[in-house]
């Protein structure tokens, strides 16, 4: 993040934080958050910073272990700053009178924590599908799991040693699949503004998620980048 803050060309791609605050990396008591918050305020003054009607935009990972009165300092902060505020995401759940303005996910993934089976790429799709709603009040950014197979990290000799847990994995990925789920999604924007940004936000799990199945990224298996041409297909109709 530092790199693309110090580029040259930073100006074509705009950016926010995801605040990754899970096992290993929580940012505990109030104090703790009024720190993360004073470093989040300078990032937010950059020129590429992404922003939701005029406030920087930021999604908190673990919505659970946010800290009200912290976020309510964040809030504090940024209006201090010159901002007219700022939009908190929460991933999965999170209550509006938190500090959470935003719903999202960062993935959603059927079969979770049940035994690793192979299951349809249609199952993924349908349950990332029932899970997009949101209010006027707190609106949601749609989230695609492009796809889902962690069996590199699951299995006993696999990357984290099998010590995690299982969950189906989905078979059937391919450009014109994953180019119809993304359709899907940008038909859902168009039909429910009421329940999303004005903006039109919406996220892709993932870039580079390679081990856990979700990726972009062009590579052995896609050396052309397919998936890529088809987002650009889709959201630019080129």
């Amino acid at each position: 993040m530092q790199m693309f803050m110090k580029a040259t060309n930073n100006s074509k791609m705009e950016f926010s934080l995801l605040i990754a605050n899970h096992t290993g990396f929580e940012i505990i008591g109030y104090e703790a958050w009024k720190q993360a918050a004073d470093y989040w305020i300078t990032i937010f003054k950059h020129p590429s910073y992404l922003k939701i009607n005029g406030k920087p935009f930021i999604t908190i990972f673990v919505p659970q272990g946010a800290n009200p009165r912290g976020l309510a300092y964040l809030q504090e902060a940024a209006l201090k700053a010159g901002f007219p505020g700022v939009e908190v995401a929460c991933n999965w759940s999170g209550k509006l009178e938190d500090g959470f303005t935003i719903r999202t996910h960062y993935n959603i993934l059927p079969g979770y924590g049940k035994p690793s089976e192979k299951h349809p790429y249609s199952e993924l799709v349908e349950g990332n599908i029932k899970e997009w709603y949101g209010t006027p009040e707190q609106p949601y950014i749609p989230v695609l799991t492009s796809g889902w197979d962690r069996r590199p990290w699951e299995a006993p000799d696999g990357y984290i040693g099998g010590d995690i847990e299982t969950s189906w994995y989905f078979d059937g990925r391919t450009p014109a699949e994953f180019g119809k789920f993304l359709q899907k999604m940008v038909d859902w924007i168009e039909q429910h503004p009421e329940q999303t940004t004005k903006e039109k936000l919406a996220l892709i799990y993932a870039w580079n998620e390679i081990g856990e199945g979700g990726w972009l990224v062009p590579c052995k298996d896609d050396p052309n980048g397919e998936y890529l041409k088809v987002i650009k297909q889709i959201v630019l109709g080129n």
